[in-house]
């Protein structure tokens, strides 16, 4: 039996089960050490990341809500986009999203401060200085991840 087997072991099988175990092993080793604390950011592309479910649709890496019901920006800011795990767009995100999707949504500039002020509210690829209190729908966003 060992004259069998001496005569099957060559130079290219031996160097071949020590490839394979270099590549299982590294591959293992690897695979310890890398971590999400690990990558880097911008090294995964926006497609590969993940969005939530409260913002299943994307654009590009912006993860945005179907367009939700009318609301003043307080609620839609404070309670509406915050209770999906989200927060409302900026205006250059609302400006993309319209774009795509059209509606209107509130953006997250506040432009005269308090109850009575004014927040930007972006229809039509316009920005609008608009009431807090008036009832607008509006869009969630995220960031994929």
């Amino acid at each position: 039996m060992s004259r069998r087997v001496r005569s099957k072991l060559t130079f290219a099988n031996a160097l071949a089960v020590i490839a394979i175990f270099a590549v299982i092993g590294g591959s293992a080793y690897a695979g310890s050490k890398i971590s999400g604390k690990t990558i880097q950011n911008g090294t995964v592309g926006a497609k590969k990341l993940a969005c939530p479910k409260a913002a299943s649709s994307r654009l590009n890496a912006l993860c945005y809500s179907p367009a939700q019901t009318a609301a003043g920006w307080i609620t839609a800011a404070q309670t509406g986009c915050k209770n999906l795990g989200l927060r409302l767009p900026t205006s250059g995100e609302a400006l993309l999203l319209l774009n795509k999707t059209g509606g209107e949504t509130w953006a997250d500039d506040i432009i005269v401060e308090g109850a009575a002020g004014a927040a930007a509210r972006v229809q039509n690829g316009v920005v609008f200085s608009t009431a807090v209190a008036e009832l607008h729908a509006y869009r969630c966003v995220t960031v994929a991840g």
